[in-house]
């Protein structure tokens, strides 16, 4: 198993654990084309769901001691143009919403009375060419978590046409109408700006919650004591042509006392790149050399080779008289007996990410282990190169090896006197060439998550190897799934708060008109 994690750790590493101003290991940046592309699949589902608000009933005074009454109030044919939606970076960390476009129809009943004579009716108000703005805030959370918070906002209702159904007795009395007529402009469009202006804040807010909810900020690796610390090391920001988001990408033995990383801080990672994708990430090379420490450091990098490991269409058997000619010293001293490998880092290994290319160069040693008598036979000493082979499978990063290169081989504790080294370096050679592609389909397959919303999709993904870095880029979905169900939450919530207040006014009104 530590085997496998060898080679997981060649290729994604294990960042050393939360400091207290650590660097950014990753970024990820939304061109203003990605922003736009987002807004327009989040626009109409907040428009579908703004529809459905309940809008109280509404009760006013006219001349003649006239009460009036709206009631069966609603929000129909809502409508949002999308496209003509823009989103500006107003500050470093505020962005501006302008919804222009909107269309709706409201519906309702209305009756008034006073001691002599009532009427009543319905009515349909027109809204054509209302606009509405908001700004909301950047930021990060306490807990290193993104937020994003619409703090304020304005509605410009436009064109309203109404047009109400009149009885008998409004006929007869056309200036009351008038005067009905302003007092529904004036009260309900009032009211439906507030509870549009309203809702728009609280759906956008809920989506925002919990599409960041569903980014872990630690994300664990099955069956072993790693984890990765995706929280932001600053507030997310913009500008007028992309919004960025920057987080740790901290790998950290999840078991163990956080501890600094002795290592040079990394390069700064670009913003951006001259021909922005929608959305475009980069990891850092000091994230994977970081991870390096750690699993070098926590002495996570030793493992031994048995012969339960050696593939079944090697003829090699782990035992010293299938080694005399070799290693004759180790079966005169050990004759017949079994022996294991135990190879382990010496050295912290390093990453490195060029142009176009990977690799990971790592100094070690292995030992012939004599079984039972527990003892070290030979050991030996050399290195190797690897070239890794990487690309993007959605928000997953997958790799594998591609080639490996042994350095000389030199020799270490020695109890079984002279041999050529030679033909071991023959042997090993061998053995690594052997090992590398299963170890590599063992785990490397799986790849790792990189920070992404639950549900979230990467179409056309796109990996560049660069000097210092890994860029991934592609177009993102949106998690439909998700931003239905805040936006269904955010309404909900909305509509049995206004049942709990009509209850409540209705109860004071029964009051006062018992104490009168």
């Amino acid at each position: 198993m530590k085997a496998t994690y060898l080679c997981l750790f060649l290729l994604f590493g294990n960042l050393c654990a939360t400091l207290a101003n650590p660097p950014t290991g990753a970024k990820v940046t939304f061109s203003k084309t990605g922003i736009d592309n987002m807004k327009n699949a989040a626009i109409p589902l907040i428009a579908k769901t703004i529809g459905e608000i309940r809008i109280p009933d509404q009760q006013t005074s006219l001349p003649l001691a006239i009460t009036a009454y709206l009631r069966d109030i609603s929000l129909k044919n809502l409508n949002m143009d999308a496209h003509t939606t823009e989103v500006s970076c107003v500050t470093s960390h505020t962005i501006l919403v302008a919804v222009r476009g909107i269309s709706a129809d409201l519906h309702f009943t209305w009756a008034y009375k006073n001691l002599l004579w009532g009427d009543s009716g319905w009515g349909v108000a027109q809204v054509r060419g209302a606009s509405l703005t908001a700004t909301a805030t950047l930021g990060r959370n306490a807990d290193g978590s993104a937020s994003v918070n619409v703090d304020s906002g304005n509605i410009d209702m436009g064109q309203v046409d109404l047009h109400v159904d009149v009885g008998v007795w409004s006929k007869l009395f056309g200036w009351l109408i008038d005067w009905f007529v302003t007092t529904v402009k004036n009260t309900v469009m009032g009211q439906v700006k507030q509870q549009i202006n309203a809702q728009f804040k609280a759906i956008a807010n809920q989506m925002a919650a919990d599409l960041i909810k569903t980014v872990p900020l630690t994300l664990v690796i099955p069956s072993s004591p790693l984890a990765i610390d995706y929280a932001l090391t600053d507030a997310i920001s913009c500008t007028a042509d992309y919004l960025t988001v920057p987080f740790q990408a901290m790998f950290f033995d999840n078991t163990k006392t956080p501890t600094p990383c002795p290592i040079p801080e990394p390069a700064p990672l670009p913003d951006t790149v001259a021909n922005p994708a929608d959305v475009d990430l980069f990891l850092s090379q000091y994230a994977i050399n970081s991870a390096a420490y750690v699993l070098f450091s926590v002495n996570y990098l030793s493992y031994s080779i048995s012969q339960s490991l050696i593939p079944p269409e090697v003829s090699l058997k782990l035992r010293t008289e299938e080694f005399a000619e070799l290693l004759p010293g180790m079966n005169q001293k050990w004759p017949n007996h079994d022996f294991d490998l135990h190879c382990k880092a010496v050295e912290t290994p390093q990453v490195t990410f060029t142009e176009g290319l990977v690799y990971a160069e790592i100094a070690g040693s292995c030992a012939f282990f004599i079984k039972p008598e527990q003892v070290t036979a030979v050991e030996f000493k050399t290195s190797l190169k690897i070239k890794i082979e990487v690309h993007i499978d959605n928000y997953k990063l997958m790799g594998k090896f591609d080639e490996a290169s042994l350095g000389p081989v030199t020799v270490g504790e020695n109890n079984i006197g002279d041999f050529s080294t030679d033909d071991v370096y023959a042997l090993f050679n061998f053995l690594v060439q052997a090992a590398i592609p299963q170890i590599s389909a063992r785990l490397l397959e799986q790849g790792i998550d990189l920070p992404h919303p639950s549900g979230a999709g990467l179409a056309n993904p796109a990996l560049a190897i660069k000097d210092g870095y890994i860029t991934v880029s592609g177009t993102p979905t949106l998690p439909q799934a998700t931003m239905q169900l805040s936006a269904a939450k955010a309404i909900s919530q909305y509509n049995e708060k206004q049942a709990l207040m009509t209850v409540v006014q209705a109860a004071e009104q029964v009051e006062q008109e018992f104490l009168n």
